[in-house]
């Protein structure tokens, strides 16, 4: 009889060995599977944190404060406007085109456009003003208006193809 309980003893023991190996080596899988995961979740919140960066960036680039863009549409108007008066063009106006574009973050931007070109003198500083305070706060270029030598403007602006 002793020598039967202790063999139960002894496979309870072995048994017992085997079921907390089985534990460890499942601890140790889900262990892995763990570090495993952070790994990649890691790589994850950095190209999130990077498409943030750039998403901000594009974002800062089309919303300058309003002072900054008056200035540049001022300085650029200045540019043209001396251009086109040493050139011998002592007539200009200012054309304003408003447009609403779908910025990359999902939001809309107003972009303004203004174009020279020949025409009246007295409505230069009139439309020059009207012009740099509709623009004040929007985002845009200023491009030439193109005239050629023989007087003809050509401009991709519809209607604008008269000879001066």
């Amino acid at each position: 009889m002793k020598e039967r309980t202790i063999e139960r003893r002894q496979k309870r023991m072995i048994k017992n060995r085997e079921s907390a190996a089985r534990s460890r080596a499942r601890k140790q899988a889900y262990t892995n599977q763990l570090e495993h995961e952070v790994f990649q979740l890691g790589k994850v919140n950095s190209w999130l944190k990077k498409q943030k960066s750039t998403n901000t960036e594009t974002h800062s680039h089309h919303t300058k404060p309003p002072d900054e863009e008056a200035s540049q549409i001022l300085r650029s108007l200045s540019a043209l406007l001396q251009a086109h008066l040493f050139q011998g063009f002592a007539h200009v106006v200012v054309s304003v085109q408003m447009e609403t574009k779908r910025s990359g973050g999902g939001g809309e931007v107003t972009v303004g456009q203004v174009s020279l070109l020949t025409c009246a003198w007295e409505a230069l500083a009139t439309l020059l003003t009207s012009a740099l305070l509709s623009l004040a706060a929007q985002p845009g270029g200023v491009p030439t208006h193109p005239v050629t030598d023989d007087g003809i403007c050509h401009s991709s602006i519809k209607g604008c193809s008269k000879k001066w």
